[in-house]
């Protein structure tokens, strides 16, 4: 059985263990966890180890999950980093925005895996991406991608700089989907719905049409513009909606954001 600890149990790091905890890698994994704040750590005192310090944690685990701030990285490398070279065979840090090279100039030993998890992952369907640094072996890659998919999905990519991208498109994504909810709904309120059910029903609308798009996707391949097609009549009104959205550049306004969004976070990392 694996030895995992995790430092921070604020929300991501929290969504992660209930993940676990919920799902069959609770029986591979013996978990241990610290965070500064006591209250966090409460909660699941009968479900995991809780350790007293972060460097009684780092002692008695062989992999280790960092769920910390970014600022809080370089103090607790500085104070820490010795131990995680001769305890711990394997980091992951879900930190956000921080590259592979802050931890290489302290941890020379330790197999690396970065994650961009995202928000939806506090519920059970998040979008994560994994860079891994370092040999790994398969079975520690595999470990790795179902401590994440227990909470959503995983995809690996192979140069550390696609997470730049991943954190335009996944990271920043929800709250792109929230606008457009939002929008949805206020267009409904302009023409007499009431708030509370056009909001209801645009969640829901999104909600049912991303289940549809991967069910689709994943068993029948089929494209998203043949899902368009298929609620689009011609003269109807969808096609009118959709020209209205063509006028506004929707499309094109969307791509901008992701684009905008993954060069800001080029420009973050570069400054690292």
């Amino acid at each position: 059985m694996k030895k995992l600890g995790i430092i921070g149990l604020g929300n991501m790091g929290s969504a992660l263990l209930l993940g676990i905890l919920n799902s069959s890698l609770k029986n591979e994994l013996e978990i241990s966890g610290y965070d500064i704040d006591e209250k966090k750590i409460n909660s699941f005192k009968s479900t995991i180890n809780i350790s007293k310090s972060a460097e009684e944690l780092i002692k008695n685990v062989e992999m280790l999950l960092l769920a910390i701030k970014p600022q809080d990285v370089g103090n607790f490398l500085q104070n820490y980093s010795d131990l995680i070279n001769t305890n711990n065979s394997i980091l992951i840090t879900i930190v956000a925005g921080l590259k592979i090279k802050i931890y290489r100039k302290y941890l020379s030993r330790v197999k690396i895996a970065r994650v961009m998890p995202n928000t939806p992952s506090l519920v059970g369907y998040g979008a994560s991406a994994i860079y891994f640094d370092g040999d790994f072996l398969e079975e520690e890659k595999k470990l790795i991608v179902n401590i994440f998919e227990s909470c959503g999905i995983v995809e690996e990519v192979k140069q550390e700089d696609l997470l730049d991208v991943v954190t335009g498109l996944s990271g920043s994504g929800p709250a792109y989907v929230f606008s457009f909810i939002n929008s949805l709904a206020d267009g409904a309120v302009c023409e007499g719905l009431p708030r509370n059910i056009a909001i209801r029903l645009a969640i829901q609308t999104v909600l049912g049409a991303a289940f549809l798009a991967r069910e689709k996707f994943e068993k029948e391949k089929l494209h998203l513009e043949e899902l368009k097609d298929r609620v689009t009549s011609p003269g109807g009104t969808t096609s009118r909606g959709l020209l209205a959205l063509e006028e506004g550049a929707f499309r094109s306004t969307v791509i901008k954001a992701v684009r905008k969004a993954t060069e800001r976070a080029r420009e973050l990392g570069e400054k690292q």
